[in-house]
Order: C-alpha cells, then structure tokens, then sequence
C-alpha cells in the first residue's frame, strides 16, 4: 500500500475520533443544561409548595377565622338539646383482646420452641 493511502487512513480513523469526541461532548453540555433547568423548577416548585403551606397554616389560624367570621357577620351560639345528634361508638377490638385471639387460633400449632444454645466457658 502506498504511504498516501495508509496517511489517508489515519487521517480518516483520526477525524472520526474526534467527530465522535465533539459528538459526546456536545451530548454532555446538552445533558447539564437539561439537569440546571430540572433542579431549577425544582427549587421554584419547592419555594411554591413553602408558600402555599404558608398560606394554608394562615387561613386555618384562629385570628384569622376570628376576622373573616366578624367580617361575614356570623353569628355562633351554642346548639340546644334538639339540635345536638350522638354517633354510637362502633366497636374495635383492642389491642390485648386481638393478642389473645392470636393466641387462641395458635396455640393449636404451638411447637414450643427455645433457644437452647449454651455460652462457651473458657
């Protein structure tokens, strides 16, 4: 092969490096720009979700119910008799009656098994 076509070669296997090189850098740049832009609205949606927790603690203050109730005009008064309507309570198990049923329902399968490893005396 002539000296031209191997120096052919070579610049040819040379420029396709470095295309490829300017190529993954390129992808690189776009790729830190995509992630400066997602931490951005990141912290916008943080500093929004801060100030809407503001406001919601602000509304749900007494001082503030106070004056939106005085400046509506509402007037509260304590409910007659007739007025007041009792929920019966529904029934739960509570917690030790739920560890005895356990262990009612297990105690058929009860294997008593122990620890019966002994400490080495030295």
């Amino acid at each position: 092969m002539k000296p031209l076509g191997k120096f052919l070669i070579v610049i040819f296997f040379v420029t396709g490096i470095c295309l490829y090189y300017i190529s993954q850098q390129s992808a690189l740049l776009s790729l830190s720009y995509e992630i400066d832009n997602s931490q951005t609205v990141i912290e916008r949606l943080l500093d929004e979700n801060n100030n809407l927790a503001y406001n919601a603690s602000t509304l749900k203050s007494p001082s503030n119910l106070e004056r939106e109730l005085l400046s509506e005009d509402v007037v509260l008064c304590i409910p007659d008799r007739e007025q007041i309507v009792y929920l019966a309570k529904a029934l739960s198990l509570s917690d030790e009656s739920l560890e005895a049923s356990k262990r009612s329902i297990f105690s058929l399968f009860d294997i008593n098994r122990k620890a019966e490893a002994e400490p080495i005396e030295e």
